[in-house]
């Protein structure tokens, strides 16, 4: 005990003598007992606590108190009740701070220090049950992890808040201008309260409409629900209609009874003004959450409330004309109302209408033309079709491009379309179809088209397209068939190629197909350069008599099932035009093939000679 309580007041000591104890140790270059006392103590705030013996001691780390504060750190000059372990340094109370600064020094290793929610050995760690021992605590550096994702979660329930605190305050207004109404008697305010009430249920359809329209695609709507909203719109619409035809003709039958009595009070008078301020400010918060969320419904909502305002100023101003002298003034306030209620009501339906017929947003199919017309490879667009569903737009495209563009090329295009779409109009959804144009292809893009729609052809090459003197043309080309093909089916391959190149191309007057086998994947040869390098000798001097040749590069001979073929590399002028080269390039195999007659086939290869 005796041990314990010296063990205790040293540890209330001063924060000098750790810290000078630490430098010390640091000059002295003792790391090992350094590490030993910065083992696992937190950076932050001293989130971790220390209850061991240093290593020159034999301790190890134990479990430690609460992780709070300065108080990990003085309990390591003591030991636990039943701890076997020995004491370690004594450390004071206040040396928590010259340790933090340590500690700060020390690279980080393992990322933020501030991730690390368990203590020291002694603290939490992963899987441990009950709270935190340093929760509820507030000790210098305690951190706080934020919501993750809070924000995102807010931002998709916003627009459904907002609708239901709309229905809670239109309740409220529409339960006290009916009360107020039936007080006083005056036709207005209850044409008011009737507005009220069905400002209620069209909220109630905007907040389901709202919390549906938020569903993602099921197997049902592959397109989503964000139609529910303009359904929602149009029914608010039908709603208002009907609302201010009973108006009008409760109106029109005071009137012309002339038997209403109206009290028009103070109170009846301020409930209004009352109401005039709450339906403004619901407006303004309406239409904002609209137009963030992109949601007819609470813009349909919104326009709603505007109409309330004005409505509310109409039947107010006919209760002064009552007050004032003039009876039937109210009267006249209540068909005021209903024109207002009818005006707003033409308005949904017909914006609400154009949703649901499909009606191309304004300005939209002409931004989509430009931004697909602008990407390279797109020739032609040929149809695009927009619609609204919700806040969602959503579009078709068919773009024309060379026939001859393979299916990777078509879905690279695809992307590129996809990507500028989305930089102009983020919102919106394309589908896109890809098709090939043959109106504006040239005419060999027209014979490879026209060969790769038929299919069973392996190759097709040097095709060459002949205009005669009467403007018709002659076609030639190469194809190749799998080599053990019959002659009679590979006539048939031919005939109908002929036969499709003809219905693509009217004015062909003939056609030549020279048919060749498709080359096995692997030949059997051999290099034979080194054992006829007096053929490889004559080769080089034939090619040096070229004159535009600057020099033979190499020659190389192979024998293939015992005829040889030569494959030559030539320098030229890195000016000179890939046409001209591949001339050079055929005069020379002809020069070669006829001076040497025991080749198979000569190989020539035109380089660019560097600088």
């Amino acid at each position: 005990m005796a041990k314990l309580r010296r063990a205790r007041r040293a540890g209330h000591g001063g924060r000098q003598g750790h810290a000078d104890e630490l430098r010390d140790r640091a000059r002295r270059g003792d790391a090992g007992r350094l590490r030993g006392a910065l083992a696992d103590p937190g950076v932050e705030g001293g989130r971790r606590s220390l209850s061991a013996a240093g290593p020159d001691q034999g301790g190890r780390p134990g479990r430690g108190g609460d992780g709070a504060g300065a108080r990990g750190f003085a309990s390591l000059g003591r030991t636990r009740p039943g701890s076997l372990q020995r004491p370690g340094p004594r450390l004071p109370a206040g040396g928590g701070r010259a340790l933090r600064a340590t500690a700060a020094r020390r690279p980080r290793r393992h990322g933020d220090h501030r991730r690390r929610l368990a203590h020291a050995p002694g603290g939490r760690r992963r899987g441990d049950r009950g709270p935190d021992p340093g929760l509820g605590r507030r000790g210098r550096g305690r951190l706080s992890e934020p919501r993750r994702g809070a924000s995102v979660l807010d931002s998709s329930r916003r627009p459904q808040q907002v609708a239901l605190g709309s229905l809670l305050v239109g309740a409220v207004i529409c339960l006290a201008k009916l009360v107020v109404g039936i007080l006083t008697g005056s036709l207005g305010i209850i044409s008011e309260a009737a507005h009220s009430g069905l400002d209620v249920v069209a909220s109630a359809f905007a907040l389901v409409a709202v919390r549906t329209a938020r569903r993602p695609a099921d197997a049902e709507h592959l397109y989503g629900h964000g139609r529910v909203e303009n359904l929602a719109a149009y029914t608010e619409g039908i709603l208002l209609t009907l609302t201010a035809g009973g108006i009008a003709l409760e109106g029109i039958h005071r009137l012309l009874a002339n038997s209403a009595r109206v009290d028009a009070s103070y109170y009846a008078m301020g409930l209004l003004v009352a109401a005039m301020l709450v339906e403004g400010v619901r407006a303004v918060v309406l239409r904002w959450a609209g137009r963030a969320a992109g949601s007819d419904a609470l813009a349909a909502d919104a326009q709603n409330r505007v109409a309330d305002v004005l409505s509310s100023f109409g039947v107010l101003v006919g209760l002064v004309a009552v007050r004032l002298g003039y009876p039937w003034a109210d009267s006249v306030a209540a068909l005021l109302v209903a024109g207002l209620i009818g005006v707003t009501a033409i308005r949904i339906l017909r914006e609400a209408g154009d949703e649901l017929m499909d009606r191309a947003p304004t300005g939209v199919e002409a931004g989509l033309r430009k931004a697909i017309g602008e990407v390279h490879g797109v020739r032609e667009v040929r149809s695009v079709r927009v619609r609204r569903s919700g806040g969602r737009l959503l579009a078709d495209a068919r773009v024309s491009t060379r026939r001859t563009l393979s299916v990777e090329g078509a879905q690279t295009l695809t992307d590129q379309v996809q990507r500028a779409v989305s930089k102009e109009l983020p919102d919106l959804d394309l589908l896109l179809a890809v098709e090939g144009q043959p109106e504006q292809a040239n005419l060999v893009e027209r014979v490879h088209a026209t060969a790769d729609r038929l299919g069973g052809f392996k190759d097709i090459h040097n095709v060459t397209v002949e205009q005669e003197g009467d403007g018709s043309l002659h076609l030639t080309l190469h194809a190749k068939l799998p080599s053990k093909m019959p002659l009679d089916e590979a006539e048939e391959h031919s005939a109908n190629l002929e036969q499709e190149l003809r219905r693509e191309l009217p004015e062909a007057s003939r056609v030549d197909i020279h048919l060749e086998p498709l080359e096995p994947d692997v030949v059997a040869g051999r290099d034979v350069t080194a054992a006829r390098t007096e053929l490889a000798d004559r080769i080089r001097r034939i090619v040096a008599e070229q004159p535009e040749v600057l020099r033979c590069q190499d020659v190389e001979l192979s024998s293939r099932h015992g005829r040889i073929t030569a494959h030559v590399v030539v320098e030229m002028a890195p000016e000179v035009p890939l046409e001209q080269a591949h001339l050079v390039e055929d005069e020379l195999e002809r020069k070669i093939l006829l001076a040497e007659p025991e080749l198979e086939e000569v190989v020539t290869r035109a380089t660019a000679r560097s600088a």
